[in-house]
């Protein structure tokens, strides 16, 4: 995948999300499921995948870093600003969902969470408002200024 520059915290805090995209993976002739990348586009037009090649937390600084995502594939949109009440809030901070460490998610200040799916066969974009018990295993992080 290309990679820019670093995404900063201020391209993604306090912003919206227009669309969440799948970009399906090649199919293995082998597996029974399709798997998916799951793609962020904000309202500023700036995308990012919700899954990285390495690492998400840099061991030396212990803040995450992320990409945009340059490449100009089809992607399928999954959800949409306009037809999802609860996409209609702010992004209020960044997260790494049950210790997968290539892995990112999504919080709203409405409370509502995005990440991706548990398994190969929910690849998908889960968005939900979490219970209590849910929220501890969704361990914030910060993005470089």
């Amino acid at each position: 995948m290309k990679k820019g520059n670093p995404i900063t915290r201020e391209q993604v805090i306090g912003k919206f999300i227009a669309i969440v995209f799948h970009f399906d993976l090649p199919k293995d002739p082998k597996e029974r499921f399709q798997e998916r990348l799951v793609i962020i586009e904000l309202q500023s037009g700036l995308r990012f995948s919700l899954q990285t090649e390495a690492d998400v937390l840099t061991e030396s600084s212990k803040f995450g870093t992320l990409y945009p995502y340059l490449d100009k594939t089809a992607l399928h949109p999954v959800i949409e600003f306009d037809k999802e009440p609860n996409l209609r809030s702010p992004i209020k901070s960044i997260f790494i969902p049950y210790e997968w460490n290539n892995s990112m998610g999504l919080a709203l200040e409405n409370g509502f969470v995005l990440h991706e799916g548990f398994s190969s066969w929910d690849n998908c974009a889960d968005f939900y408002l979490p219970d209590p018990m849910t929220i501890p295993k969704l361990v914030e992080f910060e993005l470089p200024s």
